[in-house]
């Protein structure tokens, strides 16, 4: 098989697996963000887009700061920052009271779980639930 033929059915294995994942994202009852390495949400499930009030991309490309209250962002990132070392399923912020930022400004208390999950040969750091 030549390199090119190879390279054409890899993606379409990651596209397959791509769009299985976002299935089960949808299928679960609770809101969720795919994050990668740097934190940037690369898929949200539609409990999340309830939750907060964003809708369709709106949360796509952005920072998962942009769903902290601006007065816990700097303890959200040392979080963050404790985790990457150490992938694995935790929750973080077990001790305290931990918000989402709504769309219209608003926040909700939610507890927040990271898990590492990977895709092909790439593991994001987190699933932020």
């Amino acid at each position: 098989m030549c390199e090119t033929d190879e390279s054409e059915r890899y993606l379409g294995d990651l596209d397959d697996q791509l769009f299985a994942l976002h299935q089960l994202l949808e299928a679960m009852p609770d809101g969720i963000a795919l994050l990668d390495e740097h934190g940037v949400i690369r898929d949200v499930n539609g409990c999340l887009l309830e939750l907060t009030g964003f809708v369709g991309d709106d949360l796509m490309g952005q920072d998962v700061s942009l769903l902290v209250p601006s007065r816990d962002r700097a303890t959200f990132q040392r979080y963050r920052d404790d985790y990457l070392p150490e992938l694995g399923a935790r929750e973080i912020g077990s001790d305290e009271d931990l918000a989402l930022l709504c769309h219209d400004g608003s926040e909700v208390s939610v507890d927040i779980f990271l898990s590492p999950l990977a895709l092909g040969d790439q593991c994001g750091p987190s699933s932020l639930s």
